[in-house]
């Protein structure tokens, strides 16, 4: 009974040391990794942490049976009452050690993943809406670009520089002919400008 009470402590050690160490890695890996993670990595590590909980859980189942054998070989005198007692307390905190050791990490991957289901929409739907507007401002950059060099390539042409002269000359001359035809318009009807010819005609 002392080796198989030394075989199920050492067994609960390993299994125990073992289940901490990977747990600790793959929530370490979870949080620190969390950004680069795809939903295929959090399911092969959901995945894992399901086949590290189910080696844990057998054991558990182990030393649980290794416990209750202890306590029924108790009931018949062959080992110590209180030490097998006490082996099977510690089998049973063991397994409930194990059993949280290595779930928790499996219940967070889960909830990591179904967050990231829930937002994968939203995101993809902005993107998309991001990745629109982009090329709207594009097309607009684009049409503002054309024109301005357009503008620059007729101010550069010497036939455009003819027709602003000639603009200019005729706005200049509609400018005198209606200054010009103003005056005669006043003249002709000034009364005083009208008589002295009529009285010069007269003997």
């Amino acid at each position: 009974m002392d080796l198989s009470l030394s075989l199920s402590l050492s067994l609960f050690s390993l299994s125990l040391s073992l289940s901490l160490s990977l747990s600790l890695s793959l929530l370490s890996l979870s949080l620190f990794s969390l950004s680069s993670l795809s939903l295929s990595s959090l399911s092969l590590l959901s995945l894992f942490s399901l086949s590290l909980f189910r080696g844990s859980m057998a054991a558990s189942l182990y030393l649980d049976a290794r416990g209750q054998q202890a306590v029924d070989g108790s009931r018949y005198g062959t080992a110590d009452k209180v030490t097998e007692a006490r082996v099977a307390q510690v089998t049973t905190n063991a397994s409930e050690l194990l059993y949280v050791a290595a779930n928790e990490p499996s219940l967070g991957l889960y909830q990591l993943q179904q967050h990231v289901l829930r937002s994968m929409p939203r995101i993809a739907a902005q993107t998309k809406q991001v990745k629109a507007h982009v090329r709207e401002l594009e097309g607009v950059r684009l049409d503002t670009t054309y024109s301005l060099e357009t503008l620059a390539t007729m101010q550069k042409l010497p036939q455009f520089s003819t027709l602003r002269k000639l603009a200019d000359e005729a706005q200049a001359l509609t400018v005198n002919f209606a200054d010009a035809t103003s005056v005669d318009g006043e003249a002709s009807h000034d009364p005083a400008s009208n008589a002295a010819p009529t009285q010069a005609a007269q003997p």
